[in-house]
């Protein structure tokens, strides 16, 4: 006659056991959800469940778990510079030409404040 195989611990109800993970795990869940909603792009989420010899006996196991998410997000936007000679970026064209140090004043007709025309030139 075979011999019968013991039936395992739900997954799920050891998880239960640890609340502490259990509440981090949901909570990580909802937050990697709501980034994969916003971003279109996924994510996931490990629980894992590291199991030693436990310390007080060769009886015991200690479970100690870990919850590790990847969350998706959006990537950083990035610029266009031109490099000098010696590496330094510069958002400046060498190949401009200088404007100068001075930059023109708005004509006298707007708000220098505001923006706003203050009467329009006559054409």
């Amino acid at each position: 006659m075979a011999e019968k195989k013991p039936e395992p611990r739900d997954y799920a109800a050891v998880l239960l056991d640890l609340p502490s993970a259990h509440t981090d795990a949901s909570e990580k869940l909802h937050e990697l959800i709501a980034a994969v909603r916003d971003t279109g792009k996924g994510g996931t989420l490990a629980v894992t469940f590291k199991v030693t010899v436990g310390k007080l006996n060769d009886e015991t196991v200690e479970i100690v778990p870990d919850v590790t998410v990847k969350v998706p997000k959006w990537p950083l936007r990035g610029g266009v510079f031109y490099p000098d000679d010696d590496g330094r970026p510069s958002k400046d064209d060498p190949s401009q030409l200088w404007r100068g140090d001075e930059i023109r004043d708005a004509p006298t007709f707007i708000d220098a404040q505001s923006g706003e025309i203050k009467e329009a030139p006559r054409a």
